[in-house]
């Protein structure tokens, strides 16, 4: 009888400890002011607002760092699917900050849209042969402005001269090709 009801408070017990390992709501709360929401809304903020957080998260080895952040960034490439890239990098091989920065403008040259000469040439081309034609004057005015708004995305204005060069070097590139 006595071991019986040992057994059955053992099994309480397991089952009460791998509810506590396996679920995550009993480990991650949503509260506001549980760790897992702190930790969201500074990541969401860097996401969102541009801002540049910075996160340590302090433990022993395999005490679940990299799960709770895989959590919140799981959620937030949920709610953010189409801002949200994960680059991991490894503490031996990017052991300083001159390592990320190397990392991060390689990320920056390859999906950034500044010098994409290939759309700024069909911008461009678009620019000097869109004529007014037969249509009204307002969807001319629209075409040609939303023709230019998305230049300046690619080239914006600048004070710096050299990039002036380089934007009219491109702007003569496709002049010439366009009437050449």
């Amino acid at each position: 009888m006595e071991s019986q009801k040992t057994q059955k408070e053992v099994e309480k017990a397991q089952l009460h400890l791998r509810t506590k390992l396996c679920n995550r709501t009993s480990i991650f709360s949503s509260s506001p002011d549980s760790n897992f929401s702190k930790l969201k809304f500074i990541v969401s903020n860097s996401v969102t607002e541009g801002c540049n957080n910075s996160v340590l998260l302090l433990g022993p080895r395999g005490c679940g760092q990299i799960e709770v952040l895989d959590l919140v960034l799981g959620d937030l490439k949920a709610e953010y699917p189409d801002i949200i890239s994960v680059v991991r990098l490894d503490g031996v091989l990017h052991y300083d900050d001159n390592c990320s920065l190397k990392v991060w403008s390689s990320l920056k040259e390859m999906y950034s849209q500044e010098n994409n000469l290939s759309r700024i040439y069909d911008l461009f081309e678009s620019l000097f042969k869109t004529k007014t034609g037969d249509q009204p004057i307002d969807e001319y005015y629209s075409t040609m402005k939303g023709l230019w708004e998305e230049l300046l995305l690619y080239q914006p204005f600048t004070f710096n001269l050299e990039k002036q060069r380089e934007q009219r070097e491109h702007f003569r590139v496709a002049f010439v090709a366009a009437w050449g």
